[in-house]
């Protein structure tokens, strides 16, 4: 019955270098697999040193859908903050640039996945254009009256490895009995909208659900043959927020170390990606539409900027000490650029992002990394809990031609003639289409998902982090 065991050591002794060679291969993937930490194996701070195990307890859709609980025990403290965080042809092509020295874990070790340059492919987008019923109509700008399709079409192509186009039914298996959540402002709402819209044209009509749950803390997407959701939970600030009346006005009070509250809804999910910073800098340190209060004191003036790291601080904090990372995977989505001026991309005579109908092509047109980012990186390395960096700034930059721009809604109506002809009133050069740029950035976010099931071969739903690099 072919060769015998004798023939095969026979032969394998006749070639004492490829037995060695398949002998110590084998040792090494022995070895390597070995050393990758079990969920059990945590440094000590309880944060786990390689591994992020992504199975949680079974999600029962019925009781999701019939509301969550949100009166979690919890013990935050706030007392080790650390104060001291004080796109007409298919060849043309928009070169990136390389943003952060990030090493992405995947088949390529070498590959920067923010570096590379924006692809027009025209088998984009991955879901027809005003089409999608979950997306909030200021993102709709065709059913709003936008002609132009290209913006829809752009991908991000790194330069070293290559981006995999999201496949909505294989996302869905990877969140098959998990709960995700996207915490943050309107443009994490963005970003959850693509999402939805993404991923509902894979689930029939009648095996999905869309509603705010009874206790009015997030609004969920159901996929009930996956036994998952996606929901957002609006928190601009991430920290907690009052308001007192000052004349005739209510001026919010940011409570810049106080977060349990909101965090009671968060605790639970198995995948949390949050994002900060566009509604920390409205205004200056003299005229700032918030109070920051901490503890018991009231700040007369404080820097917005300084008031933000402060924030972000105590999110830090508490991730570290309330989430638990054999469990649940936390991405911090970085800034969004806004294109306001036309002369960041030497047009003077511009509308802001209105009628813009390509990418800046240019590198040098790009604006420089902003503070509010340096300040995300350098909080994120302090942290003892591994939080992804879902880098998306720069590459975002390059993109003036993704804006609603006059295709947007005022009031829940379309705005009029008279006000489309006055863009620099009216054009929304802060959010972005539907389809368009979010989906790209929803594919870095699967990206990530996937390292969880394909790293290095070895039998674990995790990925490897090194070093204490942001990836």
């Amino acid at each position: 019955m072919g060769m015998s065991v004798w023939k095969l050591v026979q032969v394998a002794a006749n070639n004492r270098f490829v037995s060695l060679l398949i002998v110590a291969t084998s040792l090494s993937l022995i070895i390597f697999c070995s050393y990758l930490p079990s969920s059990s194996d945590q440094d000590e701070g309880g944060q786990n040193s390689g591994i992020h195990d992504l199975i949680p307890p079974s999600l029962n859709t019925s009781e999701l859908l019939a509301g969550w609980n949100s009166n979690v025990s919890m013990e935050f403290n706030t007392s080790q903050l650390n104060e001291s965080f004080s796109q007409e042809e298919a060849s043309l092509v928009v070169e990136g640039i390389k943003e952060t020295p990030v090493q992405m874990t995947q088949s390529s070790p070498q590959c920067d996945i923010y570096s590379g340059k924006w692809v027009y492919d025209g088998s984009y987008p991955l879901y027809p254009a005003g089409e999608c019923p979950y997306m909030t109509g200021d993102f709709n700008c065709k059913g709003n009256g936008r002609q132009d399709s290209d913006y829809t079409k752009w991908r991000w192509q790194p330069t070293h490895c290559n981006l995999p186009r999201l496949n909505a039914t294989d996302m869905l298996e990877r969140l098959r009995g998990k709960r995700m959540m996207f915490i943050g402002d309107s443009l994490n709402r963005n970003q959850w909208e693509s999402l939805l819209c993404i991923l509902s044209t894979v689930v029939p009509q009648d095996r999905k659900y869309f509603g705010r749950s009874k206790d009015g803390g997030a609004t969920s997407f159901v996929a009930q043959d996956y036994n998952c959701s996606v929901e957002f939970f609006w928190a601009p600030f991430l920290v907690e927020q009052d308001s007192i009346n000052v004349g005739n006005k209510s001026k919010a009070i940011l409570r810049l170390d106080a977060i349990e509250k909101h965090g009671a809804y968060w605790r639970d999910a198995d995948i949390l990606v949050f994002n900060s910073a566009h509604w920390w800098t409205h205004g200056n340190k003299e005229d700032s539409r918030y109070f920051y209060m901490e503890g018991d004191y009231l700040h007369p003036q404080l820097d917005p900027l300084v008031a933000f790291k402060r924030g972000l601080t105590t999110w830090a904090s508490w991730i570290d000490q309330m989430i638990d990372p054999t469990k649940t995977r936390v991405f911090f989505r970085g800034f969004s650029p806004t294109h306001f001026s036309s002369r960041q991309w030497n047009k003077p005579k511009g509308y802001k992002c209105n009628f813009e109908t390509q990418p800046i092509l240019e590198e040098s047109f790009t604006n420089p990394y902003p503070d509010r980012m340096k300040m995300v990186e350098e909080v994120l390395r302090k942290m003892k809990f591994h939080v992804s960096l879902l880098n998306i700034t720069t590459i975002s930059d390059f993109r003036k031609d993704a804006h609603p721009s006059v295709y947007t809604l005022r009031g829940k109506k379309k705005l009029t003639q008279e006000q489309r002809n006055n863009p620099d009133k009216f054009g929304d050069c802060s959010h972005w289409c539907l389809p368009g740029l979010p989906d790209i950035w929803n594919e870095l976010l699967y990206n990530y998902l996937l390292t969880l099931t394909q790293t290095y071969g070895c039998d674990f739903p995790s990925y490897v982090t090194g070093e204490k690099n942001i990836i």
